[in-house]
């Protein structure tokens, strides 16, 4: 049976005795050595956590717990459209102003909106960071630092119209990229009874109806000081930043304004197949996944672990054959795929776990039956040394992944929001070396064998196989 010993949800943190007893290998001084990220609650709930670190320049950003996911149908797309007028002016400062002020500071100012949360961030000289945070708020909250007053330049029902034809162009560029049409459909067959299902666009009949009212009230809505993180990381020194986070944001307030209520979320996995047929593609898109656990669930890390077993691969990798995933090796030697990959996307209470795979559509058929037979036999044929293999290649990406300010806030931010406390690497590290060939079968079986499967299928794609086909495959 697969170890227990660092079993416990990722909402837990591991005791120091709990990793002192990972018997596979010791926690490397580096990650030992890597600066304790420190929190504050403000008094009205926003929380500020940093990371110190060298240099001259830091990285700032707020995380906002609110997406698609929380729209309806019919208000679908309004949280991406708020996002797209925070640039457009404030009470304070003009679009022009924004951007000069950025440029002059040598500073970088994005955002970005997802299913479950929006984002604005920053990076700049340790010098402007009071500056960057007053911008931050500004465009957020076009704060006075008096009230919360909403009713601004970026609101006038003029602003809101000039936009749409923005963020309509910006839809057909995402229509153009496959990738993301594929997956939308994926969200849509699998969790359409809820707000996963949503795309984060929003469709083009609500882009062309959604009203200043409808910004409005979703901000009123969603923007509550419980629901924001701020997130820093650089050189930076947590005191100073509690100082600017409590001037510029300390009076976002507790409770919605409005006094609306925000329902639970929920989730409804479907198995079904959605597809979209379009002949003078020239190739096909298709995704198939499994549902699997949220964030906090102690598998995580196991499902991480899963997809990179199966790996990835493209035609342009001039690697062959010569592949350690049995799964691409395979898909490579009998030339099935353009380009494969394994896909973990989570959520905070669920997750897909399954394969991308861009194809011909002559080679759809033995493309897909390779495709279950992969998932189906990490239950039984993985090996213990592809299992370790997959966990230091898990270790690498992960760290990887922290290389610089930039991704190290957004690492904090989001393990804020969904696990409320950053998780150390060496308690990552920990986790996946507790990690063993049991619990990866075990974790195989009960997410990948026997369990619904959602497809979702772009291009020439009339011989993809029916639902019952999918289905059938998966059983044991």
């Amino acid at each position: 049976m697969y170890s227990r010993i660092l079993r416990p949800s990722l909402l837990v943190p591991t005791s120091s005795k709990c990793l002192r007893s990972v018997a596979t290998s010791a926690i490397p001084s580096y990650l030992l050595n890597i600066p304790a990220t420190e929190v504050t609650t403000l008094p009205n709930g926003v929380r500020v956590a940093s990371q110190g670190g060298y240099g001259e320049t830091s990285s700032v950003g707020v995380f906002i717990d609110t997406g698609s996911r929380y729209e309806t149908k019919e208000k679908n797309g309004v949280a991406h459209y708020v996002e797209h007028l925070s640039f457009k002016g404030t009470q304070r400062r003009s679009r022009v102003n924004i951007e000069k002020e950025i440029e002059n500071m040598g500073a970088h100012l994005n955002a970005y909106t997802s299913r479950e949360q929006t984002v604005y961030y920053s990076r700049c000289f340790n010098k402007d960071i009071g500056e960057v945070m007053d911008i931050l708020s500004d465009i957020l909250l076009h704060s006075k630092r008096e009230r919360f007053p909403l009713v601004t330049r970026r609101f006038d029902p003029s602003a809101v119209d000039n936009e749409r034809r923005t963020i309509l162009l910006e839809a057909n560029d995402v229509f153009q990229n496959k990738y993301e049409v594929t997956f939308d459909l994926l969200h849509e067959v699998a969790y359409g009874g809820c707000g996963l299902g949503l795309t984060i666009l929003g469709p083009e009949s609500n882009i062309k109806r959604i009203q200043r009212a409808d910004l409005v009230n979703y901000i009123q809505t969603h923007y509550t000081a419980p629901r924001v993180v701020i997130a820093g990381a650089g050189s930076i020194n947590h005191a100073h930043l509690v100082e600017m986070a409590d001037k510029t944001f300390g009076h976002l307030p507790s409770q919605p304004l409005n006094g609306a209520v925000v329902p639970p979320l929920t989730k409804q996995f479907t198995s079904a197949i959605k597809t979209m047929i379009d002949d003078q593609y020239p190739y096909c898109s298709i995704a198939v996944a499994f549902e699997a656990e949220g964030w906090t669930h102690p598998d995580a890390l196991t499902f991480m672990v899963i997809q990179t077993l199966l790996g990835q691969w493209n035609r342009m990798s001039g690697s062959g054959a010569n592949l350690t995933s049995q799964y691409c090796a395979t898909v490579a030697r009998e030339d099935l795929a353009h380009s494969v990959s394994t896909f973990f996307t989570c959520y905070k209470d669920t997750s897909l776990l399954g394969v991308y795979a861009e194809c011909a559509k002559e080679t759809i058929p033995r493309l897909m039956e390779v495709t279950m037979e992969s998932l189906r036999d990490l239950r039984d044929h993985v090996t213990e040394e592809q299992v370790e293999r997959a966990k230091k290649q898990l270790k690498a990406s992960l760290l990887m992944q922290l290389d610089g300010s930039p991704f190290i806030v957004e690492d904090i931010g989001r393990q804020m929001q969904m696990y409320g406390r950053r998780i150390t690497p060496a308690e990552t590290f920990a986790r996946i070396d507790a990690i063993d060939i049991g619990w990866v079968k075990d974790v195989a079986s009960q997410y990948l064998v026997n369990r619904p499967v959602a497809v979702a299928a772009y291009g020439p794609v009339e011989s993809l196989p029916s639902i019952e086909w999918f289905r059938e495959k998966d059983r044991a």
